[in-house]
């Protein structure tokens, strides 16, 4: 769709999951950016990623995110 529509006229959301394991009391980032690697390699790069979640998502996840 962007190829068809130009860069300037589409954006590209990404909405993910950042689970909370208990047993580490930790938020896990990796399945995030496996998913955004995988858009990568199909040519896809997201504008925008929304993450889902149900704790504070603190500067250096962001960070790692970014």
């Amino acid at each position: 769709m962007r190829w068809e529509l130009g860069a300037d006229n589409c954006l590209v959301i990404h909405l993910t999951l950042i689970p909370y394991l208990k047993a580490a009391k930790e938020l896990k980032t990796k399945p995030t950016q496996h998913s955004v690697k995988e858009l990568l390699t199909t040519g896809i790069q997201p504008d925008i990623l929304v993450c889902r979640t149900g704790h504070p998502i603190n500067m250096e996840i962001r960070r790692k995110l970014a």
